[in-house]
């Protein structure tokens, strides 16, 4: 009535006796218009900054979250064949990760044995083959020595004792 615009919406309603209502109700717009204006201005302030805190949020439980790995990788890296006794940290998450570190750490204690059997084998098969070794070479010097020696066969014995001796 006074040219101000209203905003209406209509619905269709029906009792249980079967009569049919339309219902009104309205409202001016300019007062829709300032709420929707209102929650539009907040949205585009808002918006960004929800976003914001969002990343950051997650980029800070990735972090946190991925921190086990990095220590179990760190640690990983700097075992060699010299230090395998030292482990990878085990927490007690309960998760994939614990199971992953205890994996891993059995693993080294695995590969720690493997590298005492190797090298205990060698040590005894160094020591089986001196004893030989150090008799072969005796008897050579002794033929090496053996008086009116053919040169030819001086030079094998030569030969064979520089052998013995590199071994």
């Amino acid at each position: 009535p006074n040219g101000t615009e209203l905003l209406i919406h209509t619905m269709a309603f029906s009792d249980g006796r079967g009569n049919k209502y339309l219902l009104e109700a309205g409202a001016p717009y300019e007062q829709v218009e300032r709420v929707l204006h209102g929650l539009l201005l907040s949205l585009g302030i808002a918006f960004p900054l929800i976003v914001a805190v969002a990343i950051g949020g997650g980029y800070l439980l990735m972090r946190n979250a991925l921190k086990p790995l990095d220590e179990i990788a760190t640690t990983a890296e700097r075992i060699t064949s010299r230090n395998l006794n030292e482990r990878v940290p085990v927490l007690a998450t309960g998760d994939e990760l614990e199971t992953l570190a205890g994996s891993l750490n059995q693993m080294m204690a695995r590969l720690e044995e493997s590298f005492h059997h190797v090298n205990r084998f060698s040590a005894d098969a160094a020591h089986e083959i001196r004893t030989p070794l150090a008799i072969i070479r005796g008897e050579l010097e002794s033929a090496f020595q053996t008086p009116g020696l053919a040169a030819g066969l001086r030079e094998t014995i030569g030969s064979a004792l520089e052998e013995a001796e590199r071994l």
